[in-house]
Protein backbone atom coordinates (compact mmCIF):
# COMPACT_ATOMS: atom_id res chain seq x y z
CA UNK A 1 0.00 0.00 0.00
CA UNK A 2 1.30 3.68 -0.83
CA UNK A 3 0.05 5.88 1.71
CA UNK A 4 0.49 9.04 -0.56
CA UNK A 5 -2.07 7.54 -2.88
CA UNK A 6 -5.94 8.75 -2.69
CA UNK A 7 -8.04 6.24 -0.44
CA UNK A 8 -10.51 4.64 -1.98
CA UNK A 9 -14.34 4.22 0.10
CA UNK A 10 -16.70 1.61 -1.09
CA UNK A 11 -20.25 2.54 0.15
CA UNK A 12 -22.02 -0.27 0.33
CA UNK A 13 -26.02 -0.59 -0.44
CA UNK A 14 -28.86 -1.17 1.31
CA UNK A 15 -30.95 -3.11 -0.73
CA UNK A 16 -32.12 -5.97 1.28
CA UNK A 17 -28.46 -8.52 0.24
CA UNK A 18 -25.78 -9.29 2.79
CA UNK A 19 -23.05 -6.57 2.70
CA UNK A 20 -19.99 -6.25 0.81
CA UNK A 21 -21.10 -6.51 -2.77
CA UNK A 22 -17.95 -4.66 -3.41
CA UNK A 23 -15.56 -6.47 -1.80
CA UNK A 24 -16.09 -9.56 -0.69
CA UNK A 25 -12.97 -11.26 -3.16
CA UNK A 26 -10.02 -10.62 -4.85
CA UNK A 27 -11.27 -9.40 -7.99
CA UNK A 28 -13.58 -6.44 -6.94
CA UNK A 29 -14.02 -3.17 -6.45
CA UNK A 30 -11.75 -3.11 -3.29
CA UNK A 31 -9.04 -5.49 -4.56
CA UNK A 32 -8.04 -3.34 -7.79
CA UNK A 33 -7.81 -0.39 -5.85
CA UNK A 34 -5.67 -2.39 -3.04
CA UNK A 35 -3.44 -3.97 -6.08
CA UNK A 36 -3.12 -0.43 -7.52
CA UNK A 37 -1.63 0.37 -4.36
CA UNK A 38 -4.85 2.12 -2.84
CA UNK A 39 -5.53 2.49 1.07
CA UNK A 40 -8.60 0.94 1.04
CA UNK A 41 -12.15 1.46 3.19
CA UNK A 42 -15.27 -0.21 3.38
CA UNK A 43 -18.68 1.10 4.61
CA UNK A 44 -21.11 -1.53 5.49
CA UNK A 45 -24.61 -1.86 7.66
CA UNK A 46 -25.26 -4.38 10.22
CA UNK A 47 -28.47 -6.26 9.54
CA UNK A 48 -30.96 -4.77 12.08
CA UNK A 49 -30.64 -0.87 11.63
CA UNK A 50 -30.33 1.58 14.92
CA UNK A 51 -33.44 2.33 16.50
CA UNK A 52 -35.11 5.54 14.95
CA UNK A 53 -32.23 6.11 12.54
CA UNK A 54 -33.22 8.26 9.25
CA UNK A 55 -31.31 8.19 6.14
CA UNK A 56 -30.31 11.82 7.03
CA UNK A 57 -28.45 10.37 9.85
CA UNK A 58 -26.83 8.06 7.56
CA UNK A 59 -25.54 10.73 5.19
CA UNK A 60 -24.17 12.52 8.49
CA UNK A 61 -22.34 9.47 9.69
CA UNK A 62 -20.51 8.86 6.25
CA UNK A 63 -19.52 12.06 6.25
CA UNK A 64 -17.81 11.84 9.69
CA UNK A 65 -16.38 8.91 8.00
CA UNK A 66 -14.64 10.30 5.68
CA UNK A 67 -13.31 13.30 7.73
CA UNK A 68 -11.75 10.75 9.28
CA UNK A 69 -10.47 9.02 6.19
CA UNK A 70 -9.31 12.57 5.18
CA UNK A 71 -7.37 12.72 8.48
CA UNK A 72 -5.93 9.40 8.63
CA UNK A 73 -4.21 10.21 5.12
CA UNK A 74 -2.58 14.14 5.46
CA UNK A 75 0.29 13.27 2.62
CA UNK A 76 -2.17 11.43 0.11
CA UNK A 77 -2.35 13.15 -3.30
CA UNK A 78 -5.98 13.72 -3.30
CA UNK A 79 -9.58 13.46 -1.43
CA UNK A 80 -10.67 9.82 -1.52
CA UNK A 81 -12.41 8.28 -4.11
CA UNK A 82 -16.03 7.10 -3.27
CA UNK A 83 -17.59 4.63 -4.97
CA UNK A 84 -21.08 4.03 -4.01
CA UNK A 85 -23.16 0.84 -5.20
CA UNK A 86 -26.60 0.62 -6.34
CA UNK A 87 -28.38 2.66 -4.02
CA UNK A 88 -25.22 3.36 -1.84
CA UNK A 89 -24.61 5.76 -5.40
CA UNK A 90 -27.41 7.96 -4.65
CA UNK A 91 -26.58 8.06 -1.17
CA UNK A 92 -22.95 9.23 -1.85
CA UNK A 93 -24.00 12.02 -4.66
CA UNK A 94 -26.77 13.40 -1.81
CA UNK A 95 -23.79 13.45 0.40
CA UNK A 96 -21.35 15.00 -1.81
CA UNK A 97 -24.15 17.49 -2.79
CA UNK A 98 -24.24 18.42 0.99
CA UNK A 99 -20.09 18.28 1.70
CA UNK A 100 -18.63 18.66 -1.39
CA UNK A 101 -15.64 19.26 0.47
CA UNK A 102 -15.01 16.05 1.79
CA UNK A 103 -14.79 14.38 -1.98
CA UNK A 104 -12.60 13.20 -4.48
CA UNK A 105 -14.01 11.49 -8.20
CA UNK A 106 -16.79 9.39 -7.14
CA UNK A 107 -18.25 6.17 -9.24
CA UNK A 108 -21.66 5.33 -8.95
CA UNK A 109 -21.80 1.76 -10.77
CA UNK A 110 -25.35 0.53 -11.52
CA UNK A 111 -26.95 3.76 -9.26
CA UNK A 112 -30.18 5.18 -10.03
CA UNK A 113 -30.79 8.81 -10.05
CA UNK A 114 -33.21 9.64 -12.57
CA UNK A 115 -36.24 7.19 -11.23
CA UNK A 116 -38.77 7.92 -14.25
CA UNK A 117 -36.44 7.68 -16.90
CA UNK A 118 -36.52 4.48 -18.93
CA UNK A 119 -37.74 2.96 -22.59
CA UNK A 120 -41.55 2.35 -22.81
CA UNK A 121 -42.38 -1.38 -22.70
CA UNK A 122 -39.06 -2.33 -21.08
CA UNK A 123 -37.52 -3.24 -17.41
CA UNK A 124 -41.58 -3.63 -15.77
CA UNK A 125 -39.53 -2.40 -12.73
CA UNK A 126 -40.46 0.79 -13.34
CA UNK A 127 -44.20 0.14 -13.22
CA UNK A 128 -44.72 -1.43 -10.27
CA UNK A 129 -45.20 1.38 -8.37
CA UNK A 130 -48.34 2.37 -10.51
CA UNK A 131 -49.71 -1.06 -10.64
CA UNK A 132 -50.20 -1.69 -6.69
CA UNK A 133 -51.64 1.75 -6.30
CA UNK A 134 -48.46 3.48 -5.05
CA UNK A 135 -46.41 3.59 -1.80
CA UNK A 136 -49.07 2.16 0.36
CA UNK A 137 -47.81 -1.58 0.21
CA UNK A 138 -44.31 -0.07 1.57
CA UNK A 139 -46.06 1.63 4.72
CA UNK A 140 -48.41 -1.74 5.20
CA UNK A 141 -44.88 -4.02 5.02
CA UNK A 142 -43.11 -1.78 7.93
CA UNK A 143 -46.58 -1.89 10.03
CA UNK A 144 -46.32 -5.72 9.75
CA UNK A 145 -42.54 -5.40 10.49
CA UNK A 146 -42.94 -3.20 13.75
CA UNK A 147 -41.63 -0.20 12.47
CA UNK A 148 -38.86 -1.94 9.95
CA UNK A 149 -38.71 -3.36 6.80
CA UNK A 150 -37.83 -6.90 6.09
CA UNK A 151 -34.93 -6.93 3.48
CA UNK A 152 -35.97 -10.10 2.39
CA UNK A 153 -38.95 -8.17 0.54
CA UNK A 154 -36.38 -6.11 -1.28
CA UNK A 155 -34.31 -9.66 -2.45
CA UNK A 156 -37.62 -11.21 -3.91
CA UNK A 157 -37.87 -8.11 -6.48
CA UNK A 158 -34.85 -9.19 -7.65
CA UNK A 159 -35.84 -12.61 -8.25
CA UNK A 160 -39.50 -12.08 -9.13
CA UNK A 161 -37.94 -10.07 -12.36
CA UNK A 162 -36.61 -13.39 -13.74
CA UNK A 163 -38.94 -16.56 -12.08
CA UNK A 164 -37.61 -18.85 -14.81
CA UNK A 165 -33.76 -18.63 -13.65
CA UNK A 166 -35.33 -18.35 -10.03
CA UNK A 167 -37.08 -21.83 -10.18
CA UNK A 168 -35.26 -23.47 -12.44
CA UNK A 169 -31.94 -22.12 -13.95
CA UNK A 170 -29.90 -21.78 -11.05
CA UNK A 171 -30.72 -25.09 -9.44
CA UNK A 172 -29.91 -26.98 -12.49
CA UNK A 173 -26.86 -24.88 -13.37
CA UNK A 174 -25.57 -25.96 -10.04
CA UNK A 175 -26.66 -29.99 -9.93
CA UNK A 176 -25.31 -29.75 -13.55
CA UNK A 177 -21.57 -28.55 -11.98
CA UNK A 178 -21.75 -30.18 -8.88
CA UNK A 179 -18.57 -31.24 -9.02
CA UNK A 180 -16.71 -28.37 -9.90
CA UNK A 181 -19.02 -24.95 -8.17
CA UNK A 182 -20.49 -26.48 -5.13
CA UNK A 183 -18.31 -23.71 -3.46
CA UNK A 184 -19.20 -20.51 -5.63
CA UNK A 185 -22.81 -21.31 -5.31
CA UNK A 186 -22.94 -21.72 -1.38
CA UNK A 187 -20.38 -18.46 -1.33
CA UNK A 188 -22.73 -16.60 -3.24
CA UNK A 189 -26.25 -17.86 -1.42
CA UNK A 190 -24.84 -17.03 2.02
CA UNK A 191 -24.16 -13.74 0.80
CA UNK A 192 -27.52 -12.90 -0.71
CA UNK A 193 -29.52 -14.66 1.84
CA UNK A 194 -27.70 -12.51 4.52
CA UNK A 195 -30.46 -9.97 4.24
CA UNK A 196 -30.51 -6.25 6.26
CA UNK A 197 -33.57 -4.54 7.37
CA UNK A 198 -34.73 -0.99 7.36
CA UNK A 199 -36.31 1.15 9.54
CA UNK A 200 -40.06 1.50 7.96
CA UNK A 201 -39.12 5.46 8.04
CA UNK A 202 -36.26 5.14 6.26
CA UNK A 203 -38.05 2.80 3.65
CA UNK A 204 -41.10 4.75 3.43
CA UNK A 205 -37.90 8.22 2.50
CA UNK A 206 -36.66 6.26 -0.48
CA UNK A 207 -40.27 5.23 -2.07
CA UNK A 208 -41.49 8.41 -1.73
CA UNK A 209 -38.97 11.10 -2.02
CA UNK A 210 -36.99 8.82 -5.07
CA UNK A 211 -38.39 6.08 -6.64
CA UNK A 212 -42.13 7.09 -6.41
CA UNK A 213 -41.53 11.26 -6.16
CA UNK A 214 -38.28 11.75 -8.54
CA UNK A 215 -37.41 14.53 -6.36
CA UNK A 216 -33.65 14.21 -6.20
CA UNK A 217 -32.42 15.61 -9.55
CA UNK A 218 -35.04 18.51 -9.13
CA UNK A 219 -33.35 19.51 -6.14
CA UNK A 220 -36.50 19.56 -4.29
CA UNK A 221 -35.62 17.07 -0.91
CA UNK A 222 -34.56 19.11 1.96
CA UNK A 223 -32.13 17.36 5.09
CA UNK A 224 -33.58 17.85 8.85
CA UNK A 225 -31.59 20.78 9.45
CA UNK A 226 -32.93 22.54 6.21
CA UNK A 227 -30.35 22.30 3.66
CA UNK A 228 -31.89 21.88 -0.01
CA UNK A 229 -29.82 18.78 -2.07
CA UNK A 230 -28.78 20.42 -5.38
CA UNK A 231 -26.67 17.69 -7.68
CA UNK A 232 -25.07 20.78 -9.40
CA UNK A 233 -23.33 21.47 -6.14
CA UNK A 234 -21.44 18.51 -6.41
CA UNK A 235 -17.55 19.70 -8.03
CA UNK A 236 -16.08 16.25 -7.98
CA UNK A 237 -15.43 14.52 -11.45
CA UNK A 238 -18.06 11.89 -11.39
CA UNK A 239 -18.00 8.12 -13.18
CA UNK A 240 -21.26 6.64 -14.00
CA UNK A 241 -20.95 2.78 -14.78
CA UNK A 242 -24.58 0.98 -15.92
CA UNK A 243 -25.45 -1.46 -18.43
CA UNK A 244 -28.16 -2.20 -20.86
CA UNK A 245 -28.24 -5.43 -19.65
CA UNK A 246 -29.11 -4.33 -16.24
CA UNK A 247 -33.20 -4.65 -16.02
CA UNK A 248 -33.78 -2.79 -12.70
CA UNK A 249 -31.59 0.53 -13.00
CA UNK A 250 -31.26 0.35 -16.65
CA UNK A 251 -28.64 2.98 -18.95
CA UNK A 252 -31.39 5.80 -18.55
CA UNK A 253 -32.03 5.75 -14.91
CA UNK A 254 -28.19 6.03 -14.06
CA UNK A 255 -27.74 8.89 -17.14
CA UNK A 256 -30.99 10.64 -16.97
CA UNK A 257 -29.86 13.25 -14.41
CA UNK A 258 -27.15 14.39 -16.06
CA UNK A 259 -29.70 16.09 -18.71
CA UNK A 260 -32.03 17.39 -16.04
CA UNK A 261 -29.64 19.37 -14.54
CA UNK A 262 -27.23 20.43 -17.37
CA UNK A 263 -28.32 22.00 -20.46
CA UNK A 264 -25.12 21.88 -22.52
CA UNK A 265 -21.50 22.15 -22.32
CA UNK A 266 -21.22 25.65 -20.80
CA UNK A 267 -23.31 24.48 -17.72
CA UNK A 268 -20.65 21.87 -16.77
CA UNK A 269 -17.81 24.14 -17.98
CA UNK A 270 -19.57 26.73 -14.93
CA UNK A 271 -20.12 23.87 -12.54
CA UNK A 272 -16.45 23.34 -13.05
CA UNK A 273 -17.64 19.56 -13.00
CA UNK A 274 -16.33 16.20 -14.92
CA UNK A 275 -19.04 13.64 -15.96
CA UNK A 276 -17.26 10.10 -17.49
CA UNK A 277 -19.87 7.38 -18.39
CA UNK A 278 -19.68 3.66 -19.59
CA UNK A 279 -22.70 1.69 -21.02
CA UNK A 280 -21.84 -2.09 -20.83
CA UNK A 281 -23.54 -3.79 -23.11
CA UNK A 282 -24.60 -7.07 -21.98
CA UNK A 283 -23.98 -7.64 -18.38
CA UNK A 284 -26.66 -8.07 -15.55
CA UNK A 285 -27.60 -6.51 -12.71
CA UNK A 286 -25.58 -8.38 -10.02
CA UNK A 287 -22.68 -8.72 -12.56
CA UNK A 288 -21.88 -4.19 -12.47
CA UNK A 289 -20.65 -5.20 -8.42
CA UNK A 290 -20.04 -9.03 -8.36
CA UNK A 291 -18.47 -10.15 -11.91
CA UNK A 292 -15.02 -11.11 -11.72
CA UNK A 293 -14.31 -10.24 -15.33
CA UNK A 294 -16.10 -6.75 -14.54
CA UNK A 295 -13.59 -6.34 -11.90
CA UNK A 296 -10.27 -7.12 -14.44
CA UNK A 297 -11.69 -5.01 -16.92
CA UNK A 298 -14.04 -1.54 -15.55
CA UNK A 299 -13.31 -1.46 -12.33
CA UNK A 300 -9.59 -2.39 -12.61
CA UNK A 301 -9.34 0.51 -15.77
CA UNK A 302 -11.06 3.10 -12.99
CA UNK A 303 -8.92 2.51 -10.33
CA UNK A 304 -5.73 2.70 -12.47
CA UNK A 305 -6.73 6.02 -14.18
CA UNK A 306 -8.27 7.64 -11.19
CA UNK A 307 -5.97 10.12 -10.93
CA UNK A 308 -6.53 11.09 -14.94
CA UNK A 309 -10.11 11.19 -14.16
CA UNK A 310 -9.74 13.75 -11.81
CA UNK A 311 -7.58 16.60 -13.80
CA UNK A 312 -10.13 16.12 -17.06
CA UNK A 313 -11.46 19.06 -18.09
CA UNK A 314 -15.04 19.75 -17.42
CA UNK A 315 -17.17 18.31 -19.89
CA UNK A 316 -19.36 14.71 -20.56
CA UNK A 317 -16.67 12.10 -21.35
CA UNK A 318 -17.62 8.08 -22.86
CA UNK A 319 -14.93 6.08 -20.98
CA UNK A 320 -14.20 4.11 -24.20
CA UNK A 321 -12.11 0.40 -23.45
CA UNK A 322 -10.75 -2.04 -26.39
CA UNK A 323 -8.97 -5.26 -25.66
CA UNK A 324 -5.22 -5.56 -25.92
CA UNK A 325 -4.46 -7.41 -29.06
CA UNK A 326 -0.94 -9.14 -29.85
CA UNK A 327 0.04 -6.94 -32.65
CA UNK A 328 -0.85 -3.48 -30.24
CA UNK A 329 2.04 -1.16 -30.40
CA UNK A 330 3.95 -1.53 -26.91
CA UNK A 331 1.94 -4.48 -25.80
CA UNK A 332 4.45 -5.51 -23.04
CA UNK A 333 4.10 -1.93 -21.06
CA UNK A 334 0.07 -2.13 -21.23
CA UNK A 335 -1.08 -3.41 -17.24
CA UNK A 336 -4.08 -5.61 -17.61
CA UNK A 337 -5.96 -6.49 -21.07
CA UNK A 338 -7.65 -3.39 -22.12
CA UNK A 339 -5.93 -0.52 -23.90
CA UNK A 340 -6.55 2.74 -25.49
CA UNK A 341 -8.09 3.14 -28.51
CA UNK A 342 -5.74 4.51 -31.60
CA UNK A 343 -8.42 6.01 -34.03
CA UNK A 344 -10.40 9.04 -33.13
CA UNK A 345 -14.76 8.30 -33.01
CA UNK A 346 -17.96 10.16 -33.28
CA UNK A 347 -19.75 11.81 -30.69
CA UNK A 348 -22.66 9.53 -29.45
CA UNK A 349 -25.30 12.57 -30.24
CA UNK A 350 -23.95 14.31 -33.29
CA UNK A 351 -22.15 12.09 -35.30
CA UNK A 352 -19.19 14.72 -34.68
CA UNK A 353 -15.49 13.35 -35.18
CA UNK A 354 -13.91 14.30 -31.57
CA UNK A 355 -10.14 13.91 -30.65
CA UNK A 356 -9.84 11.68 -27.46
CA UNK A 357 -8.17 11.64 -24.31
CA UNK A 358 -5.77 8.66 -24.08
CA UNK A 359 -4.25 6.89 -21.33
CA UNK A 360 -2.46 3.28 -21.57
CA UNK A 361 -5.82 1.52 -20.83
CA UNK A 362 -8.74 3.70 -21.60
CA UNK A 363 -9.69 6.33 -23.61
CA UNK A 364 -12.15 9.33 -22.81
CA UNK A 365 -13.80 10.59 -25.58
CA UNK A 366 -15.30 13.97 -25.47
CA UNK A 367 -17.37 15.16 -28.35
CA UNK A 368 -15.44 18.12 -29.36
CA UNK A 369 -18.20 21.40 -31.16
CA UNK A 370 -21.03 19.44 -30.48
CA UNK A 371 -23.78 21.98 -31.08
CA UNK A 372 -26.21 20.36 -27.71
CA UNK A 373 -23.71 18.03 -26.72
CA UNK A 374 -25.45 16.96 -24.25
CA UNK A 375 -28.66 18.84 -23.76
CA UNK A 376 -32.30 19.25 -24.82
CA UNK A 377 -33.58 17.23 -27.48
CA UNK A 378 -30.95 15.88 -28.76
CA UNK A 379 -29.01 14.84 -24.86
CA UNK A 380 -32.65 12.98 -24.56
CA UNK A 381 -32.45 11.14 -27.24
CA UNK A 382 -29.02 9.37 -26.71
CA UNK A 383 -29.75 9.67 -22.17
CA UNK A 384 -33.22 8.65 -22.48
CA UNK A 385 -33.41 6.17 -25.97
CA UNK A 386 -30.08 4.07 -25.48
CA UNK A 387 -27.74 5.95 -28.45
CA UNK A 388 -25.13 3.51 -28.94
CA UNK A 389 -20.82 3.63 -28.01
CA UNK A 390 -19.36 5.39 -30.54
CA UNK A 391 -17.71 2.06 -30.92
CA UNK A 392 -20.11 -0.62 -31.28
CA UNK A 393 -23.28 -0.69 -33.42
CA UNK A 394 -24.87 -3.52 -32.13
CA UNK A 395 -27.19 -2.31 -29.44
CA UNK A 396 -30.74 -2.16 -30.58
CA UNK A 397 -33.58 0.37 -30.16
CA UNK A 398 -30.60 3.23 -30.11
CA UNK A 399 -31.35 6.74 -31.91
CA UNK A 400 -29.93 9.69 -33.17
CA UNK A 401 -30.89 13.21 -32.81
CA UNK A 402 -32.24 14.45 -36.53
CA UNK A 403 -32.50 18.04 -35.22
CA UNK A 404 -29.42 18.55 -32.98
CA UNK A 405 -29.69 22.34 -33.45
CA UNK A 406 -33.63 22.74 -32.49
CA UNK A 407 -34.33 22.48 -28.57
CA UNK A 408 -37.79 21.88 -28.92
CA UNK A 409 -38.14 19.58 -31.77
CA UNK A 410 -36.65 15.77 -31.94
CA UNK A 411 -37.28 13.30 -34.31
CA UNK A 412 -35.08 9.82 -33.21
CA UNK A 413 -34.50 7.53 -35.73
CA UNK A 414 -34.14 3.85 -35.04
CA UNK A 415 -30.85 2.20 -35.93
CA UNK A 416 -29.92 -0.76 -35.56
Amino acid sequence: MDRRKRPFVVVDPRAGRGAGIGGFKADSELGVAMRAGHPCYFVGFTPEPMPGQTIGDIMRAEAVFLEKVIELHPDADGKPCVIGNCQGGWAVMILAAVRPELFGPIIVPGAPLSYWAGVRGKNPMRYNAGLSGGSWLTALTGDLGAGKFDGAGLVSNFENLDPANTCWSKNYNIWSKIDTDAERFLEFEEWWGGHVNLNAEEMQWIVDQLFIGNRLATAEITTSDGVRIDLRNIRSPIVCFCSEGDNITPPQQALGWIVDLYENDQDLLASRLTIVYTVHESVGRLGIFVSGAIARKEHQDFASNIDLIDVLPPRLYEGVLTPKTADAANRELVGGDWIAVSSTGNCPICDRSSSPIKTTSVVFRPCVGCPRSISGAAARCFSLSSAPSPTSSSRTGSTRCSRANSRSSCSPTATR
